[in-house]
Formats: structure tokens, C-alpha cells, sequence
């Protein structure tokens, strides 16, 4: 492992108290810890003989250098600090204690994981109660006197000018709660004293206002209900229990649940349930002479975080983020970027069950069946231009145009259940008795599945237990059960029972048509009438835009005709995820890439590398050439909205969001309509203030089949472009 990634590992083992990752922060909670330099020395200590031992030991790289295995030896030897005065055996004992809280940290690694849940600070907690029981024992040590004569303590090291500033701090003029309020953050490092709680709130407030607010929220929630109960608010000043109550908070309404208005209320509420269970354990733990320390915060978290993990439905609000952005803002607006795009809830892009376009013949809370608990539902058909379902009388099953199509998977999944050999009916008759027919249901899913039923008997080209892919064929569309005439009834559906109750979810990226207007749905639900069909993708445009793991690509980019060679290669990271990546600026742009559209999906790195040009170019490129409509897409609004416009933004996520980024993808020409080998495209960024454009910035894209590919804008006197090709 480098010096940098050693360094990088040691200060986000101190940023990791606050489920952080900012180097500013880290050195901000550094200096806190180093304002007793004993206290700064036993913890530092006890961070690199645990990120040196899990490195040697061959554990995960990645894992130490985020500071998981890191923040909990922090603690116990910052607690060793507090306990015991500076000598050679307490650092001795730091060393042992750290790798002791690691060895912890293993065990219940591999038991939580298999949950899902994180050991959060346990291993600190077990470590330091061990030794507390333990040190009654240790003959050889001296018991730290700093907290009885601080004063003292303070000017051995600094002082009277020391003491002094000390002093001025903890008489500073201000509210008695605000003065517990920093107490209560400077405690999570053992540091009694305002200037730390200080300190470290400034640190939290530059890393992310929503963590900074939340740590307000819920300490002066907390403190509301300690004044409701009764109990005096001083207790707090001496137990120092109010770092609780912050990093409960923190936790809760900014980090393992997305930022939104319900995660919000959710911290508000707990927290009164957080005193209770604080002020009880620490009435049982205090019968074994020990401090409660964090195991409020520890009961609290992991139990909401796997109550929310068991639940059957999975709701719009309490959503536990796969992946984290930078700060908790950020992965808030990644996520409600997302609501808008994508049915978020499951992480799943569903499609239309057909190709083709068909007709709404029946929707959601239609007049016939689609009722009550079943009204998420859609009947289809396929209508000629006269908008007739049938050539003839219609007297035959073969007079129906959609009899016998095919119906295809609406995305990937497994088929967990099928209802085969029940005849069709011939039209006008319904069987009451075997109500949905031939049915299928697929689980995309925890707690997803897709029901389609009325099949053809004997059509199947699956079997149960199968795993299928979006757009594979199913079966056929017939008349089975309780239909009248040929047509496909869909469904989404918590449970994978035949006919079980409806839940609301919507398609994604599907083509409207009315009135030979095409319109571009990103995320909707068909109304009954309309004409849908999915994208249908042109070969030679998805090919342009496919970049195959593995493969190098020999670039060219511009920066007000300043040129620079580079190069960058396509790769899938361990969770499959597709990316681009620039090794010279470390910069990456994942992707997603299927059947209908290219899509970019995040970007990290530097905003001056060509990888970000080309993220914000290629943002959602349709496969399917359609020159008369335009491809709407929302954008996180963190990438490109204004610097000083976000951070005021990042306050209020939990209640509104003012500011959005949209970006707009057109087709302008091609050069064959049946073998193209260069497609022009110009795609539009635009930012908004409520409803109000303050920005855009509008890119051509030049797609080749052959030679190199561009991309180029023109903004006041910059100019950029972008040239690629495969080698």
C-alpha cells in the first residue's frame, strides 16, 4: 500500500465516526484529538497498528483504506488516553487494545454482513468495557487525573495563555444548550471541553450541512424531551450522553437512509424512544461501574436499519441508499434524480411486456375489473388504424391481432410461478372458474414480481425457476380465463401469488402516440387509450455506443484548440457496474447499457476531464432514431447547478428542492436510414432556479461507425471537443 493510501486509510479512520470520507473533515477531527496530546498520540497510535495489521493479514484494501477497520481502535485508544497518564506501558496496553477492538471488529463483520448491517461502533464498545472491568487490576499503571484538575493538565502543556483560552471558551456568552450542544460532539472524541464540540461542528458544516443539521436536529430533540420528561437538562453536561442523540440522528435522517422529508420525521420520532433507552441502560450498565458510552446510539440504528431491511413493501421516502455519494446532499439529490428516471423504490428499470406498439384497452382503476386492491393493472390489444381489434367480424381468436403474440419479460428476473393447459375461450365467453388462465409471474426483486395471465395454452418458451432476461419472450398472448376477447393483462405485485393484490409501480422509457404525435415517457404508467410501444433500437446506433470491458480507446481532446492525446478503457467494477476510465486524472463515468438506451449514471473525478465532457453529453442517448422527438431526462443537480445556489439548497433537501437540472437529447441527421455509419445528435443541459433557466449549455455529438466519434460545445470563449475511437 502507498504513503498516500496509508495516510488516506489513518485520517478517514477519524472521519468514519461520522460516516464521512472528507479529508478536510478527518483533519479537522485530528486536530480535535490532538488538542490533549495524549489523547491525540494513543489514538492516532491505535489507528495504524490496526490498519497495518488488517493490511498485513491480507484483508480488503478498499475496506481499510475507507477506515471501517480503523474508527473503532481510534476510540478505544482515545478512551485508553482518558483513562490512564502518558507512560510507556499505557502506549504498550494502546497496542493491545487495538488489536483486540480489531479482532472484535472481524467477528462481528462476518455476523452483521450476513444481515446486511454494519458492527457501527461495537468492537469500541466491547474493547472498552473489558478494560474497565479489567484495569482494577493494573498495578503498574497511573489513573489519569485531567478531567479532575484540567486546569492543571492544561498548563503543563500550554501554559497560562492555555488555561486561559480554555476558560474564555466554556465562560463564552452563549445558550446553555448550544454550550452542551458542542460538549456533547466534543465527548464522541473525549475531549470535555467547547473549543473541541467547536471545532468539530465547523468540520461537520464545511463536509455537509445536512449532516450539521441533523446533528442540531437531533440533539435539541433530545434535549426538548429530557425538559418533557422531567430530568434536568444539566445531566447532560456531566454524562456527556448527548453524542448519542447527534450521531443517532446523523445516521438515521442523513446516512443510512436518503435524506428526504420522511427521514426527517422518522429521527424526530426516534429520538424520544433514544433518551429512554439511554437513560435506562445506562441505570443496568451503571450497576457494573461502566458508562453507557454509545450503546444507545448502537441499539437505536442497527434496529431501525433492520426493521427497515425485513419489511415486505419498500416505500418512497425510507429508501437505504446501494451506494453513497460524497456527502449525504448529494446522494439525496442522486436519488430523487433517480425518482424522476426510474422506479427507484426496486433499483429496476421495467420495459413494456411486447413489442410493437399496443393500445390501453383497459388501466389503472378502469371500469370492468381493475378495481379496489387490483386497480394497478393494464389490459392491452392491438388496434388498427381504424382502431378495430380484429379483422372480419372478429368472430375467431385468429381474427384478433395481438392473438398469438408475443409477450416478453419486463425485466430481468426469475419465473417463480406458471398456470398451463387451460383452454382458450371462444370470443364472447369468459371462464369464471379459472379466473386469470395461463399466467406467469417473474420476481424482479425483493418484494417485485410481474403477473401476466389470459396466455395461450401451451405457448410457453420458459419453465419455472428460470432465470429470464428483459425482453425475452415469454409466451403468447390467448384467451384463457376470465376474458372475453384476446388481450394481455400485466401487473405488478408484492407477493408471488396468482392474482394477489396490486402495487403501483410505472414503466420506464416507453414511446406515447397520439394523433401521429410521438412523445418520450422516461417514467409513467399508461392511461387507458393511449398507444405505447417501447423504444425499438437501431443495431448500428447501439454498436456506436458500446463500449466493450477490456477495450482501449485512443482519444483526442480540445481545450480552446489546445490538443491533448489520452487515452481511456472500458471496465466492470466488482458489482458489475460498467465505467469508463481515465487513468491520468483517476477519473470514472459509470454506465448502463442495454437493449433501448446508453446511459451515464454518475461520474466521479475531476470536472475538467474529458470523461466529464462526455458525461454530460451522453447523459441518455436513445438506441432508437426517432428525429422528431425529444429525450427529457433529469440530472442530479449537484453535477452542474451553481456552487453557491447548492450549498444554500443543501439545507432544505429534506423539505423542497428549488433547483433542477434537465437535459434534452435530439437526433439531427443521419446518413443512411437503413445502414448508417455516422448519426448526428445535439444534446441540451439546462439549469433551472424553481422554474426560472439560469444556464444551459447545449453539446453536438458526431457518432461513427468507423472512424473516431466527437463530442464539442461552445460556452462564451470555451471550447471543448472530445474525439474517441476504438483501437
Amino acid at each position: 500500500m502507498k504513503i498516500k493510501h496509508v495516510i488516506v486509510s489513518i485520517l478517514n479512520s477519524y472521519s468514519q465516526i461520522f460516516f464521512s470520507k472528507n479529508k478536510v473533515f478527518a483533519a479537522f477531527l485530528l486536530i480535535v484529538s490532538f488538542i490533549d496530546v495524549w489523547l491525540g498520540i494513543t489514538g492516532l497510535v491505535s489507528v495504524i497498528v490496526a490498519n497495518f495489521l488488517a493490511l498485513s493479514m491480507g484483508y480488503d484494501k478498499k475496506i481499510v483504506k475507507d477506515g471501517i477497520y480503523g474508527f473503532n481502535p481510534l476510540l478505544t485508544g482515545l478512551a485508553i488516553g482518558i483513562y490512564f497518564a502518558a507512560s510507556w506501558n499505557a502506549l504498550i496496553l494502546v497496542v493491545i487494545i487495538s488489536i483486540l477492538t480489531l479482532f472484535i471488529s472481524f467477528v462481528l463483520q462476518g455476523i452483521f454482513s450476513k444481515y446486511g448491517l454494519p458492527f457501527l461502533s461495537l468492537p469500541f464498545l466491547f474493547a472498552v468495557w473489558l478494560m474497565s472491568l479489567a484495569f482494577v487490576e493494573f498495578a503498574n499503571f497511573g489513573i489519569s487525573a485531567k478531567e479532575i484538575y484540567t486546569a492543571n493538565h492544561l498548563y503543563s502543556i500550554g501554559g497560562i495563555k492555555l488555561v486561559q483560552a480554555y476558560e474564555y471558551m466554556n465562560n463564552f456568552p452563549i445558550a446553555g444548550s448550544i454550550k452542551t450542544y458542542f460538549l456533547s460532539l466534543g465527548a464522541i472524541f473525549f475531549q470535555f471541553n467547547i473549543l473541541a464540540g467547536f471545532i468539530i461542528s465547523l468540520g461537520l458544516l464545511i463536509y455537509s450541512r445536512q449532516a450539521f443539521l441533523m446533528s442540531l436536529i437531533g440533539f435539541y430533540a433530545a434535549y426538548a424531551f429530557y425538559i418533557f420528561l422531567g430530568v434536568p437538562t444539566d445531566s447532560l453536561n456531566y454524562s456527556y450522553f448527548g453524542f448519542n442523540f447527534i450521531l443517532s440522528a446523523i445516521a438515521i435522517g442523513s446516512y443510512f437512509i436518503v435524506p428526504s422529508f420522511k427521514s426527517l420525521v422518522w429521527t424526530i420520532l426516534i429520538i424520544p424512544i433514544l433518551v429512554i433507552i439511554t437513560i435506562g441502560s445506562d441505570k443496568i450498565i451503571g450497576q457494573f461501574f461502566l458508562s453507557v458510552y454509545s450503546l444507545p446510539f448502537n441499539m437505536v440504528v442497527l434496529g431501525f436499519i433492520y426493521a427497515l431491511k425485513v419489511r415486505v413493501i419498500h416505500k418512497k421516502g425510507l429508501i437505504a441508499p446501494l451506494y453513497h455519494q460524497k456527502t449525504p446532499e448529494q446522494t439525496s439529490y442522486f436519488y430523487k434524480n433517480a425518482i424522476h428516471n426510474e422506479n427507484l423504490i426496486y433499483g429496476i428499470r421495467f420495459s413494456l411486456p411486447f413489442f410493437g406498439k399496443w393500445f390501453v384497452s383497459q388501466g389503472i382503476n378502469g371500469e370492468y375489473t381493475h378495481k379496489d386492491a387490483w386497480q394497478h393493472a393494464w389490459d392491452f390489444v392491438i388496434t388498427d388504424e381504424q382502431s378495430k381489434q380484429y379483422k372480419n367480424e372478429g368472430d375467431l381468436l385468429t381474427d384478433y391481432y395481438c392473438y398469438d403474440k408475443p409477450i416478453v419479460a419486463p425485466a430481468d428476473g426469475t419465473v417463480v410461478e406458471i398456470i398451463d393447459g387451460i383452454e382458450d375461450n371462444i370470443v364472447g365467453d369468459v371462464n369464471l372458474r379459472q379466473n386469470w388462465g395461463n399466467t406467469i409471474i417473474i420476481q424482479h426483486g425483493i418484494g417485485i414480481f410481474s403477473q401476466c395471465s389470459h396466455i395461450k395454452a401451451n405457448s410457453f418458451k420458459v419453465t419455472k425457476g428460470m432465470f429470464v432476461k428483459c425482453g425475452q419472450i415469454l409466451a403468447n398472448v390467448g384467451n384463457s380465463g376470465r376474458s372475453p376477447y384476446p388481450h394481455l393483462h400485466f401487473q405488478f405485485q408484492n407477493l408471488n401469488i396468482v392474482g394477489c393484490k396490486t402495487t403501483p409501480v410505472s414503466f420506464n422509457n416507453y414511446l406515447q402516440f397520439d394523433n401521429k404525435d410521438q412523445k418520450f415517457i422516461r417514467i409513467g404508467e399508461p392511461l387507458k387509450n393511449q398507444i405505447v410501444s417501447n423504444i425499438e433500437p437501431m443495431f448500428a446506433l447501439k454498436k456506436m455506443l458500446e463500449f466493450i470491458p477490456g477495450t482501449e480507446y485512443d482519444a483526442e481532446f480540445l481545450v480552446n484548440k489546445k490538443s491533448k492525446a489520452m487515452s481511456f478503457i472500458a471496465d466492470v467494477d466488482i458489482h458489475n457496474f460498467s465505467f469508463l476510465s481515465y487513468k491520468n486524472d483517476k477519473s470514472k463515468l459509470y454506465f448502463s447499457y442495454d437493449n433501448t438506451v446508453f446511459n451515464a449514471l454518475n461520474y466521479i473525478g475531476l470536472k475538467t476531464s474529458p470523461l466529464f465532457l462526455m458525461f454530460n453529453a451522453l447523459y441518455f442517448i436513445s438506441f432508437g432514431f426517432y428525429k422528431k422527438i425529444s429525450f427529457v431526462y433529469r440530472m442530479p443537480i449537484h453535477i452542474n447547478s451553481n456552487k453557491l445556489l447548492l450549498i444554500i439548497q443543501d439545507f432544505f433537501v429534506n423539505l423542497f428542492v428549488f433547483l433542477k437540472t434537465e437535459y434534452k437529447s435530439e437526433f439531427i441527421e443521419i446518413n443512411d436510414n437503413f445502414n448508417p455509419s455516422e448519426i448526428k445528435i445535439r444534446t441540451e443541459i439546462s439549469n433551472y432556479l424553481f422554474r426560472r433557466k439560469i444556464s444551459n449549455t447545449v453539446y453536438t455529438i458526431i457518432l461513427n461507425n468507423s472512424g473516431y466519434s466527437s463530442i464539442n460545445f461552445k460556452r462564451k470563449n470555451k471550447t471543448k471537443e472530445l474525439k474517441w475511437k476504438r483501437k
